[in-house]
């Protein structure tokens, strides 16, 4: 059986258990190891704990070394480093190897609202943790504007002792946590987790799976903001992706996993981009392909014709983005080319972009979107410009004949290039 915690301050009996138990095993240890010259005892533990900048590690003290967690820690092993084992490896054996190799393995959490009550009642009653409680109160609120909450504890009975509930108050409302929507327990406890000094780093897997998309963006604020807590997101939802991820400073950053059939690419540039606040679309990062058009009106056009074809962008997770004007090109060419997100440009004839890009990835029209729209029978005057709306609901009221010259222009080109894109 193992023990429970190994400290870097004292290991004590712990390590001294490591020492007896591993001693046999050296040989094969050196054997896996080259770099392995000390003798297996405390002294190397220690100095493997200083070298790993790790102070303490925690054992689960109910794991047998038969059962299949060892089988499970020694499978992720042999995929992260260059040691395999045999499969009478002792758990010290292991361990050495992780912190040679600084590997961490991570077990994973579902909260429980016992644990949540309990958490929140020791950050409120607990010197100095309710300065914190009242910081999760306001990040609460900032999230959620008018609604509170509380947490109390009540007797129950002599045989279960007292209970901790809390609750959620609406104006003159009250309800307990549990029969509230799932939006505040989910925001509670992920706010609970970065207040309680025990997590100096978070990591929340797909998490606000419900919550609306503008409580997600505030949460997602606080929990960036948040100095002494470094906090990992891994999520599928561009609500996440706030665009001060890609400035480039170093306490924060987006880091962006691509996966293309078997293998999977992980890009984290680290220098920012001039793309501003007002301009920016994360949904970029969970397409499989983007069209950049020059304006709105090429917007509209797009999405019609996409609808034309049974919504052919959304079916291949395609987005369109209107830079807003021809000058800006360049600035997503460089966000997309940096995460290496395939795209193509639809632009006016007169886009000059120079060797930023070849002719199979920006597709000129002849002159202007108006003159496009006018071979299909939009009666133009003279330089005027079409509105979105307008161009929308002229392409999709196209009679059939001027469907099939529509779908042999070039703003079909664009549409179909970057389909094929998306689909690989």
């Amino acid at each position: 059986m193992l023990p429970q915690t190994i400290s870097r301050e004292d290991p004590g009996k712990a390590l001294e258990l490591l020492n007896e138990s591993s001693r046999r095993e050296f040989p094969e240890m050196q054997k896996n190891m080259p770099s392995l010259t000390l003798n297996f005892d405390t002294t190397y533990i220690k100095t493997l704990f200083e070298q790993s900048h790790c102070s303490r590690f925690h054992i689960d003290d109910t794991i047998y070394l038969t059962n299949r967690d060892k089988q499970y820690v020694m499978n992720a092993i042999k995929e992260l480093s260059r040691y395999s084992f045999t499969g009478h490896s002792s758990f010290w054996t292991l361990l050495a190897v992780m912190l040679e190799n600084r590997l961490c393995f991570i077990s994973e959490h579902r909260p429980s609202l016992e644990e949540l009550a309990n958490n929140l009642f020791d950050l409120k009653n607990k010197e100095p943790l309710a300065e914190n409680y009242d910081k999760l109160k306001q990040d609460f609120q900032k999230i959620f504007q008018s609604i509170e909450f509380d947490v109390y504890e009540e007797e129950t009975s002599a045989l279960t002792g007292k209970k901790r509930y809390v609750v959620i108050k609406e104006g003159s409302k009250r309800v307990r946590l549990h029969e509230s929507a799932s939006g505040y327990f989910e925001a509670l406890y992920m706010l609970s987790l970065i207040s309680a000094p025990e997590h100096p780093i978070l990591i929340l897997d797909e998490p606000a799976l419900h919550l609306h998309q503008t409580k997600i963006t505030l949460l997602s604020k606080i929990l960036m903001d948040k100095k002494d807590v470094q906090t990992i997101i891994v999520t599928h939802s561009p609500y996440f992706v706030d665009l001060s991820l890609l400035q480039g400073t170093q306490d924060r950053r987006l880091i962006y996993v691509r996966k293309d059939d078997n293998e999977s690419t992980v890009i984290a540039p680290t220098n920012g981009f001039a793309i501003q606040r007002h301009e920016f679309r994360p949904e970029v990062f969970f397409s499989n392909s983007v069209l950049l058009v020059e304006g709105p009106a090429d917007h509209a056009t797009v999405i019609a014709i996409s609808e034309l074809k049974e919504n052919i962008l959304d079916q291949n997770d395609v987005t369109v983005v209107d830079v807003g004007g021809k000058e800006n090109f360049k600035k997503w060419i460089k966000l997309l080319r940096k995460y290496e997100i395939p795209f193509i440009i639809l632009a006016d004839h007169d886009v000059e972009l120079g060797d930023l890009i070849d002719q199979n990835v920006c597709i000129k029209l002849d002159r202007e979107l108006e003159d496009e729209i006018k071979k299909l029978g939009w009666e133009r005057q003279e330089g005027e410009k079409i509105h979105p709306n307008e161009a929308y609901d002229f392409i999709k009221n196209l009679q059939e004949d001027k469907k099939e010259e529509l779908f042999k222009s070039k703003i079909w080109e664009a549409v179909e290039r970057t389909v094929k894109l998306a689909r690989g």
